[in-house]
């Protein structure tokens, strides 16, 4: 009996020690490290350089000096002597209008003036001998003042008369219209052969310096559109030429609010553009040099302030900026930003401050 109970001591020992190390070996096996699994960002890198804010229109090239030639005298257009686009020298004979009728009325008025001279020469001559009578006595006085007097009436005469055909003659010189500048031809408004009156437009010439004009709204001019400010002008060919403004209408015109500007365009430097041609008009109203931008979709909306997520040694964090000019899905930020600083793109409102990330690297300016 007592030999039984010294054989199962040990049993309940081997026992105990295997149930223990089952139990620790449990233990060991239920005992994980959980680990924060990173969540993908889009990054891209921070640009610096220069940015400026545009206002865009659609302007017209013109000369910068436009006029419309009119007829000022009644009569049918005789001849055209340059075609529409021909270039033309100042002085050149831009129109001949014929006026029979004013020519008719020069001829009879020379005849008149003639004869009336004839007839004043005979007068005088009759006062002077009259006058010479009276002196002898040999003639009243009364026949003497009248004869004088007759004299000075026949002169008066020519003298009106001759007025009469100088204005007859002014009239005859408005039938050649010449040209006030070197220019070109740009539209012509009548044809040979047709009957035109005083104030009808004959044709429109302009100078060969270079004008866009463009039609701008008044909320536009209150954003700082004005003399002197910088514009890029850019024709359909993607040539581009800087500007500045050189005219702005003092006033606004019809129901939209329209002011007149004028950009001074150089020849050399846009090619390839006539009259009427179209050119894209940038208004440069702000410029900020050598800043921060950011893409568009970087920027979280917190409240009242605005906030980027930067990105360094796998974490983010979020920092405060003032945002500025926007341009091309880009906006400029002012803030405490390091150089070459990358910058989280998209789905921001599930990140927060210090979190581990992995990055998906973009390029470019496609998001």
């Amino acid at each position: 009996m007592k030999n039984g109970k010294i054989k199962t001591i040990p049993i309940l020992i081997s026992l105990f020690l295997l149930s223990t190390l089952a139990f620790l070996s449990c233990s060991t096996e239920k005992t994980e490290i959980v680990r924060e699994t990173p969540v993908a960002v889009k990054i891209i890198d921070v640009r610096k350089g220069d940015a400026s804010e545009k206002i865009r229109y659609i302007g017209s090239v013109h000369s910068e000096n436009e006029i419309r030639i009119l007829a000022r005298i009644n009569g049918n257009i005789l001849a055209l002597p340059f075609k529409e686009g021909m270039s033309v020298k100042k002085g050149a004979v831009l129109s001949k209008i014929s006026a029979p009728e004013t020519g008719a009325r020069i001829s009879k008025m020379k005849e008149e003036i003639a004869k009336a001279q004839k007839e004043s020469e005979f007068i005088c001559d009759q006062a002077e001998a009259d006058e010479r009578l009276f002196e002898k006595n040999a003639v009243p006085s009364i026949r003497a003042e009248t004869s004088k007097k007759n004299c000075e009436n026949s002169k008066l005469s020519i003298n009106s008369a001759t007025s009469s055909l100088d204005e007859l003659e002014i009239m005859s010189s408005k039938t050649v219209e010449s040209a006030p500048f070197s220019g070109t031809v740009l539209k012509w408004f009548s044809n040979p052969g047709e009957n035109i009156m005083p104030g009808f437009p004959i044709l429109l010439f302009g100078d060969d310096s270079y004008i866009v004009k463009v039609f701008v709204h008044e909320k536009d001019i209150s954003k700082g559109i004005k003399k002197g400010l910088k514009v890029i002008l850019e024709n359909n060919e993607d040539q581009s030429a800087e500007s500045a403004v050189s005219f702005v209408s003092p006033i606004s015109a019809g129901p939209g609010r329209m002011y007149e500007t004028h950009i001074p365009l150089k020849k050399d430097l846009l090619q390839n553009f006539s009259h009427g041609h179209s050119i894209n008009v940038s208004f440069i109203v702000s410029e900020k040099k050598n800043s921060f931008s950011v893409p568009s979709n970087s920027v979280l909306k917190d409240g009242e302030s605005e906030y980027i997520f930067l990105f360094e040694d796998e974490k983010i964090e979020k920092r405060k900026i003032v945002l500025g000019i926007s341009e091309k899905g880009w906006v400029t930020i002012d803030g405490d930003i390091p150089e070459n600083s990358k910058v989280v793109v998209g789905n921001l409102e599930a990140l927060s401050s210090g979190m581990t990330v992995y990055p998906v690297f973009l390029k470019g300016e496609k998001l």
